[in-house]
């Protein structure tokens, strides 16, 4: 007699509280330095619409002069297909679960995985997967041959959009930075942002926190000796005149990423998230269930879609010294 499951596939709500969970358990998301689009369908289209020209003019009686041009640039976001799976044997974990069984069970093999164990896995996936989720996110690159090892290889993230894209502002002689060069090379970056952005209260550098211990070596040497642009009060507290340092663990050492960084629309980070890809057989859900009705071995299986964009890459200033 085949063995029935109960509750061991989770679709529209519960699996987009999932799917958010799972990419956003990780400082970029949850510290809010980009904007997250989820549920989206096959590709998200974002416009961004730029005025440039003489666009005031003296006034007149007579039909207005044409001034100015008026330019919609559309970029889109195209998620790559992704998919979970990895197998476990409950029995291995029993002292943990064995108290939720019904009293009258003496099988074992239980019928239904119980809750506070399915629970219990569901998050260690969602934690395990963050990190690799962020850390392609910045530093992911689906295209190059040979592809890098995982998780870089998944999908392409914002250092390769800015590496790949001719409006980015980059910064020519980027080096391998050190605790005395480092205050230079920041002070590049600052030079190159864009007046019209540099008071922006959402623009960010984003560095290594290899380079964020850099900063604080160098901040402690020139402590004391006069007015200086580096502030630094700990890696979660650090600035370069006005502008927030963001030390991150998934940003590559000797990389700073200069951008308006925010949970809004006006945010020039986006990326995107879907659980509705063709490529994906069968289902598009978060499912928890036995391998073999015979066997002990279960499964943790879920498809999504995830992408990125950079919505104006001319407000990018990236510094790459790898």
């Amino acid at each position: 007699m085949a063995v029935t499951f109960t509750d061991n596939s989770y679709v529209g709500s519960v699996f987009e509280d999932f799917l958010v969970a799972m990419v956003s358990a990780n400082r970029t998301v949850q510290e809010g330095h980009a904007h997250v689009e989820s549920g989206i369908n096959k590709k998200l289209f974002i416009p961004s619409l730029d005025v440039t020209g003489n666009i005031i003019q003296p006034w007149q009686n007579s039909v207005p002069t044409e001034s100015g041009t008026t330019v919609l640039t559309e970029r889109s976001i195209t998620p790559t297909d992704l998919m979970i799976y990895t197998k476990f044997t409950p029995n291995e974990f029993r002292d943990y679960w064995d108290f939720s069984q019904p009293s009258s069970s003496n099988a074992l093999i239980f019928t239904e995985l119980p809750e506070p164990f399915r629970n219990a896995m569901q998050n260690y996936i969602i934690r395990k997967s963050g990190f690799s989720v962020a850390q392609t996110l910045w530093s992911g690159d689906a295209v190059t041959s040979p592809a890098p090892s995982y998780p870089l290889n998944l999908f392409s993230g914002w250092i390769y959009r800015a590496l790949n894209d001719s409006a980015v502002i980059d910064i020519s002689g980027a080096t391998t930075l050190t605790a005395s060069n480092v205050e230079d090379e920041l002070d590049k970056v600052y030079q190159s942002v864009l007046d019209s952005v540099v008071f922006n209260p959402s623009l960010k550098m984003f560095v290594s926190i290899k380079t964020g211990k850099l900063m604080q070596t160098a901040s402690n040497a020139i402590s004391g000796k006069g007015t200086t642009f580096l502030q630094v009060n700990g890696l979660n507290d650090m600035s370069y005149n006005g502008v927030k340092v963001i030390a991150l663990a998934e940003v590559p050492d000797d990389v700073i990423f200069c951008t308006i960084a925010d949970t809004t629309e006006d945010s020039n980070l986006w990326f995107g998230v879907t659980n509705a890809s063709d490529a994906n057989a069968g289902f598009n859900d978060f499912r928890i269930d036995r391998v073999d009705n015979s066997g002990e071995i279960w499964f943790i299986k879920s498809s999504m879609g995830i992408g990125t964009e950079i919505v104006r890459p001319s407000e990018v200033v990236l510094y790459d010294g790898r």
